[in-house]
């Protein structure tokens, strides 16, 4: 809570602090990448090895197989809240407004009503009211068909503990354009997709505009999401792991 994005000094301070005094009680704690455990141990002082890494599991999907059509299909699948970085993703679709995309966002529209207002905001003064849908939220079955019809996954996340949603997109073989933010960039590896600086509108613009303009480099990464897709981890790989690590707090006790 200490890291979150748009929260002011003074609640990162009390965050922190209380966090920091409930981690001291426990023997273990459970994170779900390595830059996680990094930070964990950095901000609060946790001793690397009571830190324990359990990447999530995940249900591999339908393959992707696009939109099919000469307007590339964009999905985003993440909560609107500030830490996802809507405003820096609206700020570069807007830059290459000449390419032919449209763009389909799931995230609740009532949990941060704020956020919400703010994004509608930014599609409106862009010009984008016709190409950006907000679609709230959905079933899995629902994001499932999204995902498996879809052409790029983008998501300029500021933050990320682990990056599920680029997890279920690379589980349908869905290529991703995102920013090196919690395990994104071990997920996508080089071949599944193009991952930029956090807040760089440029490089992002340019990335999407490279996959739109150049079919040849979005079937490449198409290819490698689908090799990472027969890589990701099952659910019971993650339970097994979990389970492992309850074992051992449990034997130590």
């Amino acid at each position: 809570m200490a890291d979150e994005t748009g929260i002011s000094r003074e609640d990162a301070s009390a965050f922190e602090v209380s966090e920091r005094r409930a981690l001291g009680f426990v023997r273990r704690v459970i994170v779900t990448s390595p830059p996680t455990a990094a930070r964990v141990s950095q901000l609060f002082g946790v001793a690397v090895d009571r830190v324990a890494v359990v990447e999530p599991g995940v249900d591999r999907g339908p393959l992707s197989s696009g939109s099919g059509s000469n307007t590339l299909e964009l999905l985003c699948v993440a909560s609107i809240s500030p830490r996802k970085g809507y405003g820096t993703l609206i700020r570069a679709l807007a830059m290459i407004a000449d390419r032919p995309w449209r763009l389909t966002i799931f995230g609740s529209l009532s949990r941060d009503s704020r956020s919400v207002a703010q994004l509608r905001q930014a599609i409106r003064d862009a010009g984008l009211e016709q190409r950006v849908a907000l679609a709230g939220e959905a079933d899995a079955a629902t994001i499932s068909t999204y995902y498996q019809r879809s052409d790029l996954f983008v998501m300029a996340t500021e933050y990320e503990g682990y990056g599920m949603v680029v997890a279920d997109a690379l589980a349908h073989g869905l290529p991703v354009i995102s920013t090196p933010a919690g395990a994104i960039p071990d997920l996508v590896g080089r071949d599944a997709g193009t991952l930029v600086p956090v807040g760089d509108v440029r490089a992002l613009a340019d990335a999407i505009a490279r996959a739109i303009d150049d079919s040849d480099f979005r079937r490449r990464l198409r290819d490698g999401a689908v090799r990472v897709r027969d890589r990701l981890p099952s659910w019971e790989t993650a339970s097994k792991r979990m389970a492992d690590v309850l074992t051992r707090v449990a034997v130590d006790e």
